[in-house]
């Protein structure tokens, strides 16, 4: 009975051996395909030279862990239509993504904190976006021109919208600004086609000049009594919007609304 015990464990010994060589091999040939900059036992992602459709990107290459997508490192990959990060990532860098115009969908992970400049600027495909609650900073342009982009979740923990985050963002219906967030930079939701209404927060004190520029679908936004100032051409070419009440004490700078809106000061 032993001997024939022996025989049969020897083959599945082999085998096993074989498929962890092969998940060894598979590993080897997914992290050739990054080029990195380590620092101590961390890691940045700078480019990636593969063509996979769908990528899981390693939380670890070699012996270090990944915590940076890199400036550019996916940036113009077209053939890209989804991408996990995985949860030891905590910055999104400068123009990360940006041109990745076949990427339908994106995994955010909790651990990321900041979104950089141009992270996911231009990708038409992306639809929707959930940002974790983990993240402080949406920085500039870091959504803009995602055209198909229909609902994006910003949470309380986003304190700063930097600049033209969302603009031509055409496909957007709605955005809820959370209470955290104390200012709207300059032209973040320009061009936002498709934006039909906007809940402004009590936490917010400046809308940045031409932030809602050319916003041809809004027909209602609330401004609360926190604003103290709106600034030049905020909602200029807003065409459709009608009516809008503003604080007695908010500064509204040169054509902050179209000339046909009427302005009313609570």
């Amino acid at each position: 009975m032993s001997s024939l015990t022996g025989r049969l464990s020897a083959p599945l010994i082999v085998l096993t051996a074989a498929l962890f060589l092969l998940a060894g091999c598979k590993k080897y040939e997914l992290e050739k395909k990054f080029t990195v900059k380590p620092n101590g036992d961390k890691t940045t992602i700078t480019r990636y030279r593969g063509d996979a459709m769908e990528l899981n990107i390693p939380p670890r290459i070699g012996k270090r862990t990944v915590t940076e997508i890199g400036e550019g490192a996916f940036k113009n990959c077209t053939g890209l239509t989804s991408v996990n990060i995985p949860d030891s990532v905590t910055k999104i860098g400068d123009y990360a993504f940006e041109g990745c115009t076949g990427l339908t969908s994106v995994n955010i992970p909790n651990s990321v904190t900041k979104i950089g400049d141009y992270a996911f600027a231009g990708c038409k495909g992306l639809t929707q976006v959930t940002i974790p609650n983990s993240v402080t900073v949406i920085d500039v342009s870091a959504f803009a021109y995602c055209t198909s982009l229909t609902s994006v979740t910003i949470p309380s923990s986003v304190t700063k919208i930097g600049g033209l985050a969302f603009a031509g963002c055409s496909g957007l219906t709605s955005v809820n600004i959370p209470n955290s967030v104390t200012g709207i930079g300059p032209w973040t939701f320009k061009d936002c086609t498709g934006l039909t209404q906007v809940n402004i927060p009590g936490s917010i004190k400046e809308i940045g000049d031409y932030a809602f520029e050319g916003c041809t679908g809004l027909t209602r936004v609330n401004i609360p009594g926190s604003v103290t100032k709106i600034g030049e051409g905020a909602f200029e070419g807003c065409t459709n919007l009608r009516r809008v009440s503003v604080p007695k004490g908010a500064d509204v700078f040169s054509g902050a609304f179209p000339k046909d809106t009427k302005v009313e000061r609570y």
